[in-house]
């Protein structure tokens, strides 16, 4: 399970339910707001008040659970006291919780100057009086700029009314403009985009002010192309709080720059304060800081309750600045995280909760079409050079991968986050293939690949392009009607910790957190960019490659976390080499079971994570619960399901000297490449055996070496293959089972270097046969797993490689007591896997397998110890039906490989 998560301030033991409680009050309106009392709760809410405690009126009830609770109150009474109530209500039990009732008390102002009955003239009112307090007493309508702000020390009190800006311009206009040179204050209104302004408009625009500016109590509602709720440059001493900002824009000029954002604040001074907001849909962004100076400090951004769309690629919730301090927001968007892409950034008592569907892409830059990409969904991600000295802590981040949502086109564009519903309007005809709509100005190509609801008896139309009015596809000729346009929704990959930090030496810290990645696909699949697939995992590694740290550095930590998932664990994506020094160290990773676990052979993968990296995560003191083990054993180390077209590789079956192949051999693959040794004969068990090579590029399909057999001055078979630095070590049986070594710098080339010595505890040599050898390194020290005359595996270590003494002169493993090894068993292989050995060994039942007539049956078994010296056989041996033994295990960077080799080579996957 995955465990409850706290990461707000510890509740008032007054009002547990109503947290941050904050209230403005105007002449004849007021804001209310408050949080839950756990950051990972969601309610819906509304406000009761009146001029008694019986109360009387009421807001309207929220439509989506929040976190953060923003209403206003209008109609209030100047110098009446006004009684109210906050009320919460739970969205699954319906259950209410409701406050004390508190009191505001709003007072006329004598000395405010009211708009617009003091002003002269009509919209852009220029508000020009230094130090004065405006107040507007009505809504107002601008065809272009509403209000103009040129003085300094104003205050702008809205007092609940709307502002409509842009009703009817052609140029770049705004709600409230910014242009006075000092302290400014705005409060108290609701400001909408009206029908017909240029791009990159704004509600609320402060263009070039380095001074202090406070705003709150505001509302928004854009709706244009690239038009922008809330947007600052040179900004400096600005305080952002309690509003409520909303977009609806839905089309942006370009991805990449200038993208488009709910809240974008340029600062070259710093000093930015942005808390307790509500933040809500857009397109693009969410909350964007970005510093246009070194000497830019102090910028903290918290207690938001941010739930944007991200319908455009490399659109965040979060971005914040360098150096800022970001705590206690959550985000619940439909669309990535937090994208941190420079220095010192600490982000702490988050909590993220997301989803996210295809984007929009113009790549190249601003070209057109935009084309729909699925590109994995991020969490918390690093990005860039830039991105170092950061601390990560006591977040909770989860995304989950749900199954295609497609609503028909049936809702309201509103809901568009969860109904995929853009347009719904009254087309002026329908023909066939295509549907008019004469009110429209499309962008050509824009409805590309969206469906059209257009008739309730007929199926949609997927729109083939479109034209300023008109869209193609497959309509029939009907009556005009009404019609929408919407989006299937597919939902992305998870990646909760996305990894990019390019600075070797960043020195970025990750630790006390949970992070959860879930997917509901059951048939899961790896794409490239631009289609990723379908999957979750943990942690995300792209483009590590920039090298190692120095020493005492490392460009990431990662440490004391909890990670999650029903898939992977760890993923690289698009086969970038993990070169760069990550330390993960003391983390859990848990696999969850609901809705399933997906069957993995392992859990880390990526083509770039090697041996290296694996050790490091292996001996960093990481706890692996892969909820897949059967008692002691792991199910990919012991399930597995042959292959359709075996067998893979056999004896020519011709006049060479490899017309046969038997016993061991061995595979391993190294950079992309699988490598075969297996001995060959040609025919008859007295006939000399001889050392062949084979190569594949998939395992599969093998192609032997022209120079074959690559050794042939000795008996050479059942052979066992380790490399250790840049020498490949061979073990194998000689003739009469006597073991010896072979070496080689290219796997090709091989020089004898001499029959094997084994001794007894008291030193004492051990006479022959020993044979079908198997070696195992780990820490410096070498292991010798061996058999003598198949009557048990004895182990052994050694200094040198080629004289080894026992650890015990009992046998570690015996024969029996089931029947399928009662007769016979020798070692083929050890690996380690979640801190266990797993042995794999042929066996016999048959105790006279020696005599030619006997037509013993040879299987491939399985044990498991924790120790190399006390083993535990599986008790579903053997792991393989019929008379298929020698196993070699071979992970391919997905999933495990089980090839036996005895006296063709076959292959089986892991279930």
């Amino acid at each position: 399970m995955i465990p409850a998560v706290h990461l707000n301030e510890s509740p008032d033991p007054e009002s547990e339910a109503f947290q941050r409680t904050w209230s403005y009050v105007s002449e004849t309106s007021a804001v209310i707001y408050w949080q839950l009392e756990d950051i990972s709760l969601s309610a819906n809410s509304f406000v009761e008040y009146g001029k008694t405690k019986r109360l009387g009126k009421q807001t309207s009830i929220t439509k989506k659970p929040r976190w953060a609770h923003w209403h206003r109150l209008n109609g209030l009474d100047p110098g009446a006291t006004c009684y109210y109530r906050m009320v919460s209500i739970d969205p699954v039990s319906n259950k209410s919780s409701e406050s004390e009732i508190f009191t505001i008390n709003p007072e006329k102002r004598n000395d405010a100057i009211r708009i617009p009955g003091d002003m002269t003239g009509s919209a852009p009112y220029i508000l020009d009086q230094k130090d004065a307090y405006y107040i507007l007493t009505e809504d107002i309508t601008a065809e272009g700029t509403a209000i103009e702000i040129t003085a300094e020390g104003i205050t702008l009190d809205l007092d609940g009314h709307t502002v409509v800006f842009g009703e009817n311009s052609s140029e770049q206009v705004y709600g409230v403009r910014f242009a006075d040179p000092g302290s400014t204050i705005l409060c108290n209104g609701h400001i909408v985009q009206g029908k017909k302004s240029r791009d990159y408009s704004a509600a609320v625009v402060s263009l070039d002010r380095p001074v202090p500016t406070e705003i709150f109590g505001i509302s928004t509602d854009v709706h244009l192309p690239n038009a922008f709720p809330l947007l600052m440059t040179h900004a400096n001493a600005a305080n952002i709080h309690h509003n409520s900002i909303y977009s609806r824009v839905t089309e942006i000029e370009c991805r990449h720059y200038p993208g488009n954002a709910l809240m974008r604040i340029y600062t070259y001074g710093g000093d930015i304060h942005i808390h307790d907001n509500l933040v809500t849909e857009g397109c693009h962004w969410g909350i964007n800081i970005r510093i246009k100076s070194r000497t830019a400090r102090n910028i903290e951004i918290d207690h938001n309750d941010i739930q944007h769309h991200q319908q455009y690629v490399n659109g965040y919730a979060l971005a914040p600045s360098p150096g800022a301090l970001v705590h206690h927001n959550k985000i619940t968007s439909s669309g990535r995280g937090v994208h941190l892409t420079g220095e010192g950034t600490h982000f702490y008592n988050n909590y993220i909760d997301t989803k996210g569907h295809q984007q929009l892409s113009d790549l190249p830059a601003r070209t057109r079409p935009f084309h729909h990409r699925l590109i994995e969904l991020h969490g918390i991600k690093f990005e860039g050079r830039s991105a170092k000295n950061c601390k990560i802590y006591n977040n909770f981040v989860r995304i989950t991968q749900y199954l295609p949502v497609d609503s028909g086109g049936v809702g309201e564009p509103e809901e568009k986050m969860d109904n995929g519903v853009y347009i719904r309007s009254t087309a002026s005809s329908i023909e066939k293939d295509r549907l008019v709509d004469a009110k429209q100005d499309w962008e050509k190509d824009r409805w590309r690949y969206y469906f059209v609801k257009y008739h309730p008896d007929l199926p949609p139309a997927k729109i083939t392009g479109n034209d300023a009015n008109t869209l193609y596809g497959d309509f029939k000729e009907l009556e005009p009607g009404e019609y929408t346009i919407y989006m299937i929704w597919e939902y992305v990959p998870p990646t909760p910790l996305n990894l990019a930090c390019y600075d070797p030496n960043g020195m970025n810290e990750i630790y006390d957190n949970t992070f959860i990645g879930i997917t509901n696909y059951k048939e899961v699949w790896h794409g490239d960019y631009g289609d990723t697939g379908d999957w979750a995992t943990a942690i995300m590694l792209i483009a590590m490659d920039k090298g190692p740290a120095d020493p005492g550095q490392y460009s990431a930590y990662v440490h004391d976390n909890q990670f999650f998932s029903n898939d992977l664990f760890i993923n690289s994506g698009y086969n970038y080499k993990v070169n760069m020094t990550i330390r993960l160290e003391n983390n859990t990773f848990t696999l969850l079971r609901e809705p399933f676990a997906i069957e993995r052979a392992n859990r880390i993968r990526g083509a770039g994570i090697g041996e290296v990296f694996k050790k490091e995560i292996r001996t960093g003191n990481n706890t692996f619960n892969d909820g897949a083990e059967e008692g002691q054993f792991a199910s990919c180390m012991v399930q597995f399901k042959p292959f359709e077209a075996n067998p893979v590789f056999e004896g020519t079956e011709a006049e060479t000297w490899d017309k046969q192949i038997r016993e061991r051999g061995y595979i391993m693959i190294e950079e992309g490449v699988y490598k075969m040794w297996y001995t060959g004969y040609n025919g008859g068990d007295s006939g000399t055996k001889y050392l062949g090579y084979a190569t594949s590029t998939d395992g599969i399909s093998w192609s032997r070496y022209s120079g074959n057999p690559v050794f042939s001055e000795k008996w050479t078979e059942d052979m066992f293959v380790i490399k250790d630095g840049v020498t490949y070590f061979m073990y194998a049986e000689g003739l009469d089972d006597v073991a010896h070594l072979l070496t080689s710098a290219d796997g090709i080339s091989w020089q004898e270097q001499g029959d094997l010595v084994i001794l007894n505890t008291n030193g004492e040599p051990i006479p022959p046969p020993y044979g079908t050898p198997v070696v195992w390194i780990e820490n410096g020290k070498w292991y010798l797993f061996y058999e003598r005359n198949d009557n048990g595996i004895w182990l052994a270590t050694s200094e040198d490689q080629i004289n080894w003494r026992n650890v015990q002169d009992e046998a570690v493993i015996n024969k029996g007591p089931g029947a399928y090894d009662e007769g016979a068993v020798a070692a083929n292989q050890v690996v380690k896997y979640n801190d266990k050995y797993y042995i794999y060994y042929h066996g016999s039942s048959n105790p006279d397998w020696a005599d030619p007539n006997s037509n013993a049956l040879w299987t491939s078994n399985v044990a498991v110890s924790t120790d190399l010296v006390h083993w535990e056989k599986y008790s579903r041996n053997p792991i393989v039906e019929g008379d298929h033994s020698s196993p070699i295990l071979v992970f391919d960077g997905e999933r495990q490989r089980l090839y036996t080799m005895h006296d063709k080579v076959w292959l089986y996957f892991s279930e």
